[in-house]
C-alpha cells in the first residue's frame, strides 16, 4: 500500500485532482467507504468531490456538513461536476 501511494504522489504530471480522487479509492479499497483523504494544499487541507450520473467519488459534501463549513467549487461558472482521465 506504501508504494502504491508513493507511486501516486510522485506523479508530477497528473493533475492534482486526478491524484486525489485515484487516493480516494484506493483507501476506500483498503479501509472501506467511511476512509477520507485530506489533501494539504499550501496552509488548507482540501476535500474534492465528483458527483455526476456517471461517477460519485469523494465526500466533500458530507463532510462539509458535518463540519459546518463552507463547500464552494474552484470554478464558480461550473455547475455540472466532471471528472475526466485519461
Amino acid at each position: 500500500m506504501r508504494e502504491e501511494v508513493a507511486e501516486l504522489l510522485e506523479n508530477r504530471g497528473e493533475l492534482l485532482t486526478i491524484t486525489y480522487f485515484k487516493l480516494q479509492k484506493l483507501f476506500e479499497k483498503k479501509y472501506g467507504s467511511n476512509a477520507l483523504v485530506l489533501m494539504e494544499i499550501g496552509t488548507f487541507f482540501e476535500v474534492y468531490e465528483v458527483n455526476n450520473d456517471e461517477e460519485k467519488i469523494g465526500k466533500a459534501k458530507e463532510i462539509a456538513e458535518l463540519l459546518n463549513i463552507q463547500l464552494t467549487r474552484k470554478n464558480k461558472s461550473i455547475l455540472e461536476t466532471l471528472l475526466y482521465t485519461n
